[in-house]
């Protein structure tokens, strides 16, 4: 398979061929090994050859868009290690990759696993993110994406007016256990989409009624398809041809492409797009001061349910707010700050199932096979840890105390939830007996008597109305006896229940029963 691997030793051009077969090495694809250095590329490259794979290497970045268009790689290992500056590498490999092909894979290989340098990776195109050593058999199993893959479930559909120009594509791609749609007019083209789910569009270019890449770009400007990988083919599918949107994923293939050759490609595209929809998920949900998953993120999971083993327990860290005695304090020595807990806590907490930060000074731990003795124990020793720690920020050396509640369970929940609610009562409770205590709650497991009908309508009311946004806030001026002017103000919450505004009165009780709050 294509792979580009970059590397500063020799200059591109100088071929690694594998078995001294070069008839044979035409037929496979490279790989490039972009500014890699040092003894630690030199032995990858060796491991790389010895799985099989044909070597290409680039010495430096204003070689690679060459190297690129030379070889046609299907995959680009970008290797920071060495690096003077490796998030300027990251640019440069960004700023070539703009106009790459947006079926080529990208994998970043870093001696750095921090946030910034992963924010950066991601931002310049980089499908995988791998922190060295580097294992090179897992590397292999990234190397082709498709490999194995030849049966893969993807859905096609493909718009195309000429009957007998495809069809030997079509029959080939159903072949491989692929989903194949086949539309006669573009005029159905979106309906098609809604009801058909495809993966990939196979646009014939151009068509009788139409250009085939004016319906790419119309199906790129709607929010729900703007990432819909397309492959323009036909006797006049060429790259002066066709614009498509320059953002968007898409491959242009002659119709004299090899049935097997267009296969691949569609594979690549199905699996550059769903890695893009993992990269936006994650980093939707990760917090990008700790590296940990954010508020939302936790929520979701948790959401989904928790499985104890034998004990579960959720621990909340509350920090004591820094500023309180250093109010001179900078926000970025604020998130300096925050990023060393998360990590002595992440690295205090081994068997976290999932760890989170999920307020501004609030970290979360969800922690199994413990028992409820074991995890006290190890509350004190995170709010001991935190507290006994000295923390230098530029010219200040603080102390930070820290409150934990932690909440227990013994037995799998369909719903995280109630275990979160409670954990944030045992950490106000903590909180109230005073500076870095300890507060554990074990969850009553024993069936409820069951709620009334009123109180189950008012629940689904609840879920709506945090999914759809439907609490208001009033505010309640409260004005001086002594003062003609109004200068302070409570501020109430309200739920639209139906155009009428509930008092909290109502739905708080039945949000802190079923864990909503």
């Amino acid at each position: 398979m294509p792979v580009l691997i970059r590397s500063g030793v020799p200059e591109f051009g100088t071929i690694i061929t594998v078995r001294k077969r070069p008839a044979v090495m035409k037929e496979r694809k490279h790989t490039i090994v972009y500014l890699g250095k040092g003894a630690s590329t030199d032995e990858l490259m060796c491991q790389l050859e010895a799985a099989g794979l044909f070597v290409c290497q680039v010495g430096a970045a204003g070689k690679l868009s060459r190297a690129l268009q030379d070889t046609r790689p299907g995959s680009l290992i970008v290797d920071l290690v060495g690096q003077e500056d490796s998030l300027a590498c990251l640019e440069n490999v960004r700023n070539v990759l703009d106009a790459r092909d947006p079926s080529l894979q990208v994998i970043v290989l870093s001696d750095r696993a921090d946030q910034e340098v992963r924010l950066r990776a991601v931002q310049s195109g980089s499908d995988v993110f791998l922190s060295t050593p580097v294992n090179p058999w897992l590397l292999m199993q990234y190397l082709d994406p498709v490999s194995g893959r030849r049966g893969a479930d993807y859905r096609v559909l493909v718009i195309a007016d000429n009957p007998e120009l495809l069809a030997d594509a079509v029959t080939h791609l159903q072949h491989t256990g692929m989903t194949v749609k086949r539309l006669n007019s573009p005029a159905r083209a979106l309906l098609s989409m809604i009801n058909f789910s495809p993966d990939l569009l196979l646009i014939e270019h151009p068509l009788s009624e139409c250009r085939g890449d004016d319906i790419g770009r119309m199906i790129h400007q709607l929010t729900d398809y703007e990432d819909m990988p397309i492959i323009y083919i036909g006797p006049k599918a060429d790259k002066h041809s066709i614009k498509p949107q320059d953002t968007a994923p898409y491959d242009i293939v002659p119709l004299a492409v090899e049935a097997e050759a267009l296969v691949s490609r569609i594979g690549r595209l199905v699996q550059a797009s769903r890695n893009r929809r993992s990269r936006i998920q994650y980093i939707q949900r990760c917090d990008q001061t700790s590296g940990l998953l954010n508020r939302d993120g936790f929520l979701a999971l948790l959401e989904q349910g928790v499985a104890t083993g034998d004990t579960a327990a959720l621990v909340l860290c509350e920090l004591e707010n820094p500023q309180h005695h250093n109010p001179d304090l900078v926000p970025q020595q604020l998130n300096e700050l925050i990023a060393m807990v998360a990590n002595q806590l992440d690295s205090l907490i081994t068997s976290s199932v999932i760890d989170a930060r999920i307020g501004d000074y609030i970290f979360a731990f969800l922690i199994t096979g413990k028992s409820g003795e074991q995890v006290r124990t190890l509350g004190q020793m995170l709010s001991y840890a935190v507290k006994s720690r000295i923390y230098t920020l530029g010219q200040h050396s603080i102390t930070v105390g820290c409150t934990v509640g932690i909440a227990v369970t013994h037995k799998p929940l369909d719903d995280g939830l109630p275990l979160f609610s409670l954990a944030v009562k045992a950490c106000e409770e903590a909180r109230q007996a005073g500076t870095s205590r300890v507060s554990v709650r074990l969850l009553d497991s024993a069936p409820e008597s069951g709620e009334s009908q009123p109180d189950k309508a008012l629940v689904e009311l609840l879920r709506d109305a945090l999914v759809n946004n439907q609490f208001r806030l009033v505010y309640q001026p409260i004005a001086s006896l002594r003062a003609t002017a109004v200068d302070k103000y409570e501020v109430l919450l309200r739920l639209n229940d139906g155009g009428v505004m509930a008092s909290p009165s109502r739905f708080v009780p039945v949000a802190e029963r079923c864990g909503l709050m």
